[in-house]
């Protein structure tokens, strides 16, 4: 499979402490929260920006970097990239784009699409639900600090009775299994409710360790704990070939690490490399 990651904005509702888009990541920032007014109007910061001058920042916004603009990148995509290649939408939050829906429902005329996102804002994008069911898939990260286990349930049972394709992604932080065995409260969640889910690595610095550690220094809760692809070494990856990553100024890098620039979406261009990778955050 061929994957071109794409973060359309650096803005999210949620801010949660183990977030990888800060400013130790290349160009990332720290996510920025958002909130809803009590009418559900929308406002980027909470002391308040409302629909309107969301949907002007929205239009304008790509010049600073900041969310991407959408019809250009339909245009690249259907221009640079044939249908083999599946669109992984990331942010920041991606379902608190405007009109994300109306996208959507063009993009998958051509591309399988791949949303990462919290899950929040599922219910408040109606047009989600003209999709064709074979052509998007749900990546739902499960974030216990940010919102309680039964309004997160409330969410996955809506993707589930509308039959969207899903699974959950739980981080182990190591909050939550070192200092802490809340992971077992939270993975009991899911069991008990028959949420589909994986369980992947912490990525960053804790406590002056940096995440996720070497095989060889695992201990025998972390192997215990992450998924066996997790624990996997790849000795060639396909980042820059069948691997592209995307940030919201429109910049197309090989990978997360952001080491080599391969296009821009803006300026129309992309060169993909021919040659196996080591890693990428290293």
């Amino acid at each position: 499979m061929k994957i071109f990651e794409v973060s359309l904005t650096n803005y999210c509702n949620f801010a949660c402490s183990y977030c990888i888009s800060d400013n130790t990541r290349g160009d990332d920032k720290f996510s920025k929260p958002l909130k809803l007014n009590n009418d559900g109007s929308l406002k980027i910061h909470p002391d308040g920006m409302l629909q309107d001058d969301y949907d002007r920042l929205k239009d304008s916004a790509h010049d600073s970097g900041d969310w991407l603009n959408l019809n250009q990148l339909l245009s690249f995509i259907r221009d640079k990239l044939d249908s083999s290649w599946c669109i992984n939408l990331t942010g920041g939050e991606p379902l608190y784009y405007p009109k994300i829906d109306t996208f959507l429902i063009e993009l998958v005329k051509t591309n399988k699409v791949i949303i990462t996102t919290n899950g929040s804002l599922i219910k408040n994008n109606p047009g989600l639900l003209e999709l064709d069911r074979n052509s998007i898939f749900f990546r739902i990260g499960y974030h216990p600090e940010f919102r309680s286990s039964q309004e997160f349930i409330r969410n996955i049972n809506f993707i589930k009775e509308h039959n969207f394709k899903y699974i959950v992604n739980y981080v182990l932080h190591p909050q939550y299994y070192i200092e802490s065995k809340k992971y077992l409260d939270h993975v009991k969640i899911l069991t008990d409710n028959e949420v589909f889910y994986e369980i992947t690595p912490f990525e960053g610095k804790y406590n002056g360790m940096n995440y996720p550690k070497p095989l060889h220094k695992l201990t025998d809760i972390e192997k215990t704990i992450l998924s066996k692809h997790q624990l996997e070494n790849f000795p060639n990856s396909p980042m820059g070939d069948k691997f592209i990553l995307a940030e919201p100024n429109g910049i197309i890098y090989e990978c997360q690490g952001k080491g080599v620039i391969l296009g821009n979406i803006y300026e129309g261009h992309l060169k993909l490399i021919k040659q196996g990778r080591f890693g990428c955050f290293s």
